[in-house]
């Protein structure tokens, strides 16, 4: 079965509406009104508004798109063929995502980030079996039965932890070529909420550590944490001072659109 516009809906966890406005809203495909957007604000942590935005569509595939996210022109119809596509040899995929690490380790995807100012990855790959993703937009097959789990605080790992779920049930987790800007802030260290949200991790995975993961590798002794948040310090020291531009010209830009 190809898919087809209507089986896509949008949704996004929300807590600033100049971002919102600036960024997701802008895009193209919400603009026209192909991709019904819903935003989900006030909610404690990132998988309870997701789980929100997954009862209340009724698309067989949900997006979930930050708020500082622009898809650009065709950024729709693009990830369709990307879809189509990986359903000629899995038609059972868990999640998707625009950016990610294969099981060998190497990352793959394409992607502008603000945060590190620069683009990251390179297009014209196959969709790619990723075990770990990047939340800046991830892609759900609501009959694949998986949910957010509301047990992990705040808003980080929970990228990661659905795939882990995908995997423990037999479904894996993929990254197609779909490039999007990420007009993100620098990061200013993983700690904090991050830090509560690794620990998680640590133990409800501890019987499948290490774990793959875009920002620190998850393993039971804090030492990888301890080097993450020490390189985080030193890489927001440095991307604190750039000027934030616009997505859309950054899309442009970049021939995105």
């Amino acid at each position: 079965m190809l898919r087809s516009v209507e089986d896509f809906s949008i949704a996004a966890a929300v807590n600033d509406q100049e971002i919102l406005s600036s960024c997701l809203q802008r895009s193209p495909d919400i603009l026209s009104g192909e991709l019904a957007l819903r935003t989900y604000e006030n909610y404690p942590s990132a998988a309870r508004a997701l789980n929100a935005g997954l009862a209340e569509s009724s698309a067989a595939i949900v997006i979930f798109a930050h708020q500082d996210v622009y898809l650009p022109e065709g950024w729709l119809r693009r990830l369709i063929s990307q879809i189509n596509l990986l359903e000629q040899n899995d038609p059972n995929w868990a999640v998707i995502g625009l950016y990610g690490r294969r099981p060998t380790g190497e990352e793959v995807g394409l992607v502008w980030s603000s945060g590190l100012g620069r683009v990251v990855g390179q297009g014209g790959f196959p969709p790619t079996e990723a075990v770990t993703l990047d939340e800046l937009v991830l892609i759900v097959r609501r009959d694949s039965g998986l949910r957010f789990d509301e047990g992990i605080p705040g808003f980080h790992m929970y990228g990661t932890d659905i795939v882990m779920q995908g995997r423990a049930a037999g479904l894996l987790s993929f990254v197609v070529d779909a490039p999007a800007i990420h007009n993100s802030r620098p990061v200013r260290a993983l700690t904090g909420a991050y830090a509560d949200a690794y620990r998680y991790m640590q133990r409800k995975w501890r019987k499948n550590l290490p774990l793959s993961n875009l920002s620190s590798e998850i393993v039971w002794h804090p030492v990888k944490l301890w080097r993450a948040q020490w390189r985080s310090i030193r890489l927001y020291k440095h991307n604190v001072q750039r000027p934030k531009r616009d997505a859309v010209e950054i899309a442009k830009s970049l021939g995105y659109e």
